[in-house]
């Protein structure tokens, strides 16, 4: 049964279970705190029968936000976004007359939080499951994962590997986990990595942007240009790119 709580009385007041009618596909839906876990698990590894977790990573991307949010908050492709645990949680919280329900997930360190609760007054569900993934991180902050040797750089890759720069700021490419991740004085700013025979920015400024090889007339590697910024093997002054 789902109730309210009058803010002034301190009185339970049952609610109905209410049809919305056309509004019930917005979210005209009750659940148990077992299914929403395993819509957790969903969200954080994804299922080929309906969703594959490259998809769900593409919804996760922020469209829509609020300069009021501070950078805080922000809507993806139907999920919710917020700064939280190890860096990005993912979810969405939820309501109906009388029951209020909250569910995040940090992808990061493969965890989740959720909450149900059978009244509209006093919680906050967002902010509650938020706080779960944020008091873990504190106690048990997110171990980095075990290196693994590379299996060695795709040809298309291979020749990105060393020493660039932009200007006179050296970045060094190298490959990590399967993408080459740029990374200037040691904290990652860019990875890329190969879409349909194209080097593409998956992380950083050049998220989506093709990053193309320019070459002297003997087919060597002259420079790299990504969205006009220009990356050389030798510093000096800026070709382009701002």
């Amino acid at each position: 049964q789902g109730y309210s709580v009058d803010p002034y009385a301190g009185t339970l007041h049952p609610e109905p279970a209410t049809d919305t009618r056309a509004m019930a596909p917005a979210g005209q839906m009750w659940s148990t705190v077992g299914d929403l876990a395993t819509y957790a698990a969903f969200l954080l590894h994804g299922d080929p029968q309906v969703l594959p977790l490259e998809a769900l990573l593409r919804a996760s991307h922020p469209l829509a936000g609020a300069r009021q949010d501070r950078l805080e908050a922000a809507h993806g492709l139907g999920f919710q976004l917020a700064r939280g645990g190890s860096g990005l949680l993912v979810g969405h919280t939820g309501s109906m007359p009388g029951f209020l329900a909250g569910l995040f997930v940090d992808r990061d360190r493969d965890t989740a939080a959720l909450m149900l609760a059978n009244a509209t007054t006093g919680v906050r569900p967002a902010a509650m499951v938020r706080e779960l993934l944020e008091t873990l991180e504190e106690h048990e902050p997110t171990l980095p994962g075990p290196w693994r040797p590379e299996a060695g750089a795709p040809a298309g890759l291979a020749e990105l590997l060393g020493v660039w720069h932009w200007g006179n700021t050296p970045f060094v490419f190298a490959l990590e986990g399967g993408l080459v991740v740029a990374r200037r004085n040691g904290e990652p700013a860019y990875s890329f990595a190969l879409e349909g025979g194209r080097v593409v920015g998956q992380s950083g400024y050049h998220t989506g942007e093709t990053l193309h090889v320019g070459r002297h007339p003997d087919g060597t590697v002259s420079h790299l240009e990504v969205a006009t910024f220009v990356y050389t093997r030798e510093p000096g002054p800026h070709p382009s790119g701002r």
